[in-house]
């Protein structure tokens, strides 16, 4: 899956995981293992639930980053952050919210609700669309308010 650019979507992503300091194998490991568990025990920490948020949010954050570069959300007083609910017991929930600071206005421009253990993926293809589908959801939303085009 190609972004707008013609450049894949999970390359973009790897990129944007080592400028940000993430492990070498992250993402091969947590995102495209199926691994025992929830995340594999080489990332585990002290809180699990802490080490979820982390894994439904790097996506997420690399997303936000993206859509706010290309159309300088920022500058228009309008913040996205990831809002994630982990659960190691339940499904957890992540979700993109857009703050309009002027008002206080919060939109949701994501949503997903699952298991921590069962959010990885068989191919990189398929982790490409998951990817490519949030970034488009999140333009569609953004689209809907009237930021951006």
């Amino acid at each position: 899956m190609m972004t707008m650019a013609g450049t894949p979507m999970l390359d973009e992503f790897e990129k944007w995981a080592k400028e940000n300091a993430m492990e070498e194998d992250y993402i091969k490991d947590v995102y495209l293992t199926d691994n025992d568990g929830c995340i594999p025990s080489q990332y585990l920490g002290d809180d699990i639930n802490r080490d979820i948020r982390g894994k439904f949010a790097r996506p997420l954050n690399f997303i936000i980053e993206k859509v706010q570069k290309e159309l300088g959300a920022k500058k228009e007083g309008l913040w996205l952050y990831p809002m994630i609910d982990a659960d190691y017991e339940d499904a957890t929930h992540a979700a993109i919210v857009m703050v309009t600071h002027s008002t206080g206005r919060r939109d949701f421009l994501y949503y997903n609700s699952e298991k921590a253990w069962n959010y990885w993926f068989q191919t990189r293809e398929d982790f490409e669309k998951e990817l490519f589908d949030i970034y488009v959801e999140v333009h569609k939303n953004l689209t809907r308010l009237g930021v951006g085009s």
